[in-house]
């Protein structure tokens, strides 16, 4: 079972991209067992 949020937040372009990193490297970290 996975869940999905969705939310519109004014973020900056700056703080939009740190959060997609943190989101791939913890995505990547959870495949990798």
């Amino acid at each position: 079972m996975s869940l999905v949020y969705q939310c519109r937040l004014p973020l900056s372009t700056h703080t939009l991209n740190y959060l997609a990193d943190l989101l791939r490297r913890h995505l990547k970290a959870i495949r990798s067992w």
